[in-house]
């Protein structure tokens, strides 16, 4: 199938998809793990099919069957806030304006805040649209809106999260530093370059070749004269 006649077959399957869990709800956590675990890496454009098709069956679920499906979808939503497509950060940012969204926000916030806050302040600091920087602003506007000291308690740990990852950045790079400086000053003299076979002849070197394989040398056979 073309990528272009690709939506229409994606809105044509969304609906049919909304009719089976609007007939059974039990049907709506098979339909999102399948969802989720096809769901494009490198397309873009079918990406934001399957952001359609969430959004589409997330208005068609009652209230028990998004329960059990509601932090996966969150995680997934979070990580298509932070895509470097424009398209597809545009489609999850507009999500967020979504009455279904918006309710199970505000009914589950002590486990689906602090993700979401995070992905939008690193949105907005690190995006290179500000297209996407402005939608994510709306965004912030309305977490705020929402929960305020919920969200000043996400954002700080958020900072605090972030300020902790830099320090370990810091903290290694230092390491790696120190080790360079203390080769280039032939300090540790003991150690030597050597090459690592992985074949377990590297004890014979006449016997290994540059692969780490072994070198077998089939004998001649020689016919004995009559």
């Amino acid at each position: 199938m073309c990528i272009r006649d690709s939506p229409n077959f994606h809105q044509q399957l969304s609906k049919c998809m909304a009719k089976y869990i609007k007939k059974d709800s039990k049907c709506a956590t098979q339909i999102y793990n399948g969802i989720l675990k096809y769901w494009p890496i490198t397309n873009s454009i079918k990406e934001v099919n399957f952001l359609n098709e969430i959004e589409e069956l997330v208005e068609a679920c009652n209230d028990t069957s998004l329960f059990q499906i509601e932090k996966e979808i969150f995680k997934k939503l979070c990580k298509c806030i932070c895509s470097p497509n424009l398209q597809v950060a545009e489609k999850s940012l507009l999500m967020i304006n979504n009455e279904k969204i918006i309710e199970i926000l505000s009914r589950n916030k002590a486990a689906l805040y602090p993700k979401l806050v995070g992905s939008l302040m690193e949105n907005s600091e690190a995006h290179w649209s500000n297209y996407i920087s402005t939608l994510t602003l709306n965004g912030i506007k309305v977490l705020m809106e929402l929960d305020s000291r919920l969200f000043e308690t996400s954002s700080r740990k958020c900072q605090q999260e972030k300020a902790e990852k830099i320090k370990k950045r810091a903290a290694t790079e230092n390491k790696w530093k120190a080790l360079e400086n203390t080769l280039k000053n032939n300090k540790c003299s003991r150690y030597y370059y050597c090459l690592l076979y992985t074949s377990d002849a590297a004890d014979d070197m006449q016997c290994v070749d540059l692969g780490g394989r072994r070198i077998i040398k089939k004998k001649k056979k020689t016919k004995k004269r009559q």
